[in-house]
């Protein structure tokens, strides 16, 4: 195992968020900071703003690489990139930095070193330890997706969804909500998550039902497209359309919640979305092939 070999002679600092590795040299020569379970939650570009805006005194010589987006062992997303810039004195620097995303957290692994013989193994070390960073979420459990939101729409976060309001709401009452996925196994315990977080068609005196529409995404997942519509209490007449796609993990469902008069604007809008959805990243099966004496 490669990480194995190159931890040698590297020592080890427990702290209260995690774990530092300090070169034979000593930290003045860098070293590799692991965050665990940073809040909040955000997106790569903005988790990396706020690092580079950490280093003022490197800012006219700061070299930003490219963001290099990779899938860990345990199937989570992650993202690697290298900073280049000058000491104080003049000197060269690096720090390679390794994000990788949870549901609710993430965990940074930080590495910079001011020695030009480490840059290249501080690199792959962040890189490695990136890979293979242990999040311990499990793999079946509602996850977050990939997909293409709908431009302009107002995005909100809310528990185990993101709801995007069309841009003259409530003028135009038109609602889309994206679910995490769900396992494909259906069991009493997902039923029950389903009532509570999914369906919200309840009071509506239904009409009669429309039959599903089969839909297949650009990406090969296919499902359906099924219609529910009928007088709220309100005296509004409500259209919910759920797009459901399935593969042999998990089930992902798009929502779209408007009047029937309203549905025939918005359906290319929903389908658009449903045509772009990407399935979660499938884990990576690889063990280990030596046991590791967890000692210095």
């Amino acid at each position: 195992m490669q990480l194995v070999n190159m931890l040698s002679g590297w020592a080890k600092m427990p702290m209260a968020d995690g774990i530092v590795l300090v070169p034979q040299e000593g930290p003045q020569a860098g070293g590799i900071r692991i965050h665990e379970r940073c809040r909040p939650l955000r997106r790569f570009s903005v988790i990396l703003s706020e690092i580079i805006a950490g280093l003022p005194e490197h800012h006219t010589s700061l070299q930003v690489g490219p963001l290099q987006r990779i899938i860990t062992h345990e199937g989570e997303h992650a993202g690697i990139l290298t900073l280049t810039a000058k000491t104080q004195d003049g000197g060269p620097a690096e720090r390679t930095i390794g994000i990788v995303l949870g549901d609710d957290s993430y965990a940074l692994i930080d590495g910079a070193v001011i020695k030009p013989e480490r840059f290249a193994e501080v690199r792959k070390m962040v890189q490695l330890i990136t890979e293979g960073f242990f999040l311990g979420l499990g793999e079946h459990r509602r996850r977050r997706f990939q997909f293409q939101p709908p431009a302009g729409w107002r995005a909100l976060g809310r528990v185990h969804t993101s709801r995007y309001y069309h841009p003259q709401y409530p003028r135009e009452p038109a609602i889309i909500t994206v679910h995490d996925t769900r396992p494909a196994n259906v069991t009493v315990s997902e039923v029950t998550d389903r009532l509570l977080f999914q369906d919200f068609t309840g009071g509506l005196e239904r009409d009669p039902p429309a039959p599903p529409t089969p839909i297949v995404a650009k990406s090969g997942l296919a499902g359906q497209i099924v219609r529910i519509s009928g007088h709220h209490p309100s005296g509004r007449h409500l259209a919910f359309v759920q797009a459901t796609l399935v593969d042999s993990r998990f089930s992902y469902t798009i929502v779209l919640e408007t009047t029937v008069e309203s549905l025939p604007k918005h359906m290319p809008t929903l389908t658009e979305m449903v045509m772009s959805i990407v399935p979660v990243p499938m884990r990576k099966t690889q063990s280990a092939s030596a046991l590791i004496a967890w000692a210095d």
